[in-house]
């Protein structure tokens, strides 16, 4: 099944690769491997046996951006994608490049300011799967003007869209039939941004272990309904991360 659309991957670009290597073992049991890439190692993370994600240090030439969370979404043309995002009045921030022998990326910035990467991978994505404890199963888009978000990202990446809840300016979005994101107007003094979601057993376990670890709880509760209930927290290296629990319905 095509994962064009979807979010494939997800990397934490740090200002402490050790503390926020040691901070996510700690907290999901993540198994971490090291590679050289170019002059960095580059710590790929795995859930178990999959491949979920990766941390590299904040490149040089970035100094002064802090820690973040980086979100990559599957595209046929990594190029046509960042000229789609330029026509559509977002900005390419990093060129289109290749990462040899592995893909092709390139650096995109929404109408509203959230930035994303746009990923094409040189072997297949891996098939559909319900994501399990302490994988990546979740994106959110907190926009300023989520209207105009919505619009860009129609035309960029074909999703379609629909509201969600009542009335609150939540929409969801659809790359094909699979549901891939949602965004929300940001709260008062947050700037745009993409915030990636990872499965928890139980979430206030998870908050408890956070603050163990040096990591801090930003928002500890927020519930989706029918669906779970989610927090928002921070490693001791400054990048934001969302927390979901899963719950049945009453």
């Amino acid at each position: 099944m095509s994962k064009l659309g979807q979010f494939v991957w997800r990397e934490n670009v740090t200002t402490d690769v050790a503390k926020a290597a040691a901070f996510y073992k700690g907290l999901f049991g993540w198994r971490l491997e090291e590679v050289p890439m170019g002059d960095f190692m580059y710590t790929l993370v795995y859930a178990g046996e999959k491949q979920v994600a990766g941390l590299m240090p904040t490149p040089k030439e970035a100094k002064g951006v802090p820690s973040h969370w980086m979100s990559y979404v599957s595209v046929d043309d990594v190029d046509k994608t960042a000229v789609a995002a330029t026509e559509a009045g977002g900005k390419v921030i990093m060129a289109a490049q290749d990462i040899p022998n592995i893909g092709r990326f390139a650096l995109l910035q929404d109408p509203t300011g959230a930035m994303f990467t746009a990923w094409k991978s040189k072997s297949p994505e891996a098939g559909d799967a319900e994501p399990k404890r302490h994988e990546f199963c979740w994106e959110q888009l907190s926009s300023p003007d989520v209207a105009k978000a919505t619009a860009f990202y129609e035309k960029v990446l074909g999703w379609t869209s629909k509201s969600f809840g009542e009335g609150d300016g939540v929409v969801t979005y659809n790359a094909g039939e699979a549901m891939v994101a949602s965004a929300m107007p940001a709260p008062p003094g947050v700037p745009p941004h993409w915030l990636t979601f990872v499965f928890v057993g139980k979430l206030a376990d998870a908050n408890q272990k956070v603050s163990e670890l040096g990591g801090k709880v930003l928002m500890a509760e927020i519930p989706v309904p029918g669906m779970g209930a989610f927090s928002v927290i921070q490693d001791p290296a400054g990048a934001t991360i969302g927390l979901f629990e899963e719950r049945a319905a009453k």
